[in-house]
C-alpha cells in the first residue's frame, strides 16, 4: 500500500462523485492483491490471523490460483509511471502462458519501482514448507 501511495498518490485523494473517500476504493484495489480471508467481501486482508496450511494468493503453486491476484496487483498498477503498456492497457486471457507472461511483468515492475523508491528488495510471497504444511505427517519420530 505504501508503494502504490508513492506511485499513485493522486489515487488516494478525493472523493467520488457520491461522497466515497477515493482512499477507500484504492483501499480495496489493494486488497484484491491478497487472497481472501473467507469474507463475503472476497477482498483479502492486509493482515494474516493464521497461519495458512496451503500456498495462497500471488505464492500459490496453481496458476489459475495465482491469476486473480497477478491480474489485481497489474490493475493496480496501471496508474503508476512507467508502467509496461502491456499491464497498463491489456486484459490478460486466462491461459497459462498468458498468466506466466503478465506474472513476469508484474513481478519486473513491481520489484523495480520498489527498490527504486525504497532502495531495497521488497519482501515477496514466500511459499509454505511442506513440513509446515501438514504438521501432522512430519511430526513423527523415526527411531
Amino acid at each position: 500500500m505504501t508503494l502504490d501511495k508513492t506511485m499513485a498518490p493522486g489515487q488516494w485523494i478525493g472523493s467520488t462523485p457520491d461522497g466515497n473517500p477515493t482512499s477507500a476504493l484504492r483501499d480495496v484495489l489493494v486488497w484484491k492483491v491478497f487472497p481472501s480471508d473467507g469474507q463475503e467481501s472476497g477482498v483479502g486482508s492486509y493482515l494474516v490471523e493464521s497461519m495458512p496450511r496451503k500456498d495462497v494468493g500471488l505464492a500459490a503453486r496453481d496458476w489459475k490460483d495465482r491469476a486473480p491476484h497477478v491480474v489485481a496487483l497489474a490493475k493496480l498498477m496501471r496508474n503508476w509511471r512507467g508502467c509496461p503498456n502491456t499491464l497498463k492497457f491489456g486484459e490478460p486471457d486466462m491461459r497459462e502462458s498468458s498468466i506466466q507472461m503478465w506474472e513476469g511483468l508484474v513481478a519486473e515492475h513491481y520489484c523495480q519501482m520498489f527498490f527504486d523508491k525504497f532502495g531495497r528488495a521488497p519482501v515477496v510471497p514466500h511459499r509454505i514448507l511442506r513440513r509446515l504444511r501438514h504438521p501432522a505427517a512430519s511430526s513423527s519420530v523415526k527411531s
